[in-house]
């Protein structure tokens, strides 16, 4: 058996290429998974009469496939009706993520005048306040968090001493949407 005299040469993707096709399949599975659900929520809201829960439910939904854009749409929908606390604080969340914090901390606020005790929107305006340098309200709002619910409170961390410290801290707190 004769051996070449030069090694076989592989040609692999450029990586560009890989993640084009990698975007274009996680696309299709998140599209698999979410038109039966979204379906099934839509089916719910028209039974409801557009009640404020089913479609808040439908925008969160949206909102945990990154599909954030359709879950602002949702929460707006509910809000054009009535100043829904979870539309609020969910919308709250999107304006976060997307990293628009003084339109996070203005709607968290909205939420918290309606439900002075909501700790998902008391955790909001903790991470949103701490992230636009403001760490005297971020500590009033971690206080208020600390009395209603310790474990929520210590799991968001201190107060921060000096702008931008607690942003590290804020970056890796989950986010919970309000149901």
């Amino acid at each position: 058996m004769g051996l070449r005299e030069d090694p076989p040469t592989f040609t692999f993707p450029q990586a560009s290429a890989i993640l084009v096709s990698y975007r274009g399949e996680f696309e299709r599975y998140v599209s698999d998974e979410l038109i039966p659900q979204v379906a099934s929520l839509q089916d719910a809201i028209k039974r409801s009469g557009s009640g404020a829960k089913e479609v808040n439910r439908l925008g969160i939904l949206y909102a945990r496939y990154g599909r954030y854009l359709e879950a602002q749409g949702e929460f707006e929908k509910i809000l054009k009706k009535d100043e829904y606390t979870p539309a609020l604080v969910n919308l709250g969340n999107i304006s976060y993520l997307q990293g628009n914090n003084k339109t996070a901390a203005s709607l968290y606020d909205r939420a918290l005048k309606r439900d002075p005790k909501n700790k998902v929107a008391l955790s909001g305006a903790f991470r949103s306040r701490v992230d636009l340098g403001d760490p005297g309200s971020a500590a009033k709002y971690l206080l208020t968090l600390q009395s209603l619910d310790p474990n929520a409170a210590a799991a968001l961390g201190p107060a921060p001493a000096a702008p931008g410290r607690a942003s590290e801290a804020s970056a890796e707190a989950r986010l919970s949407w309000e149901d």
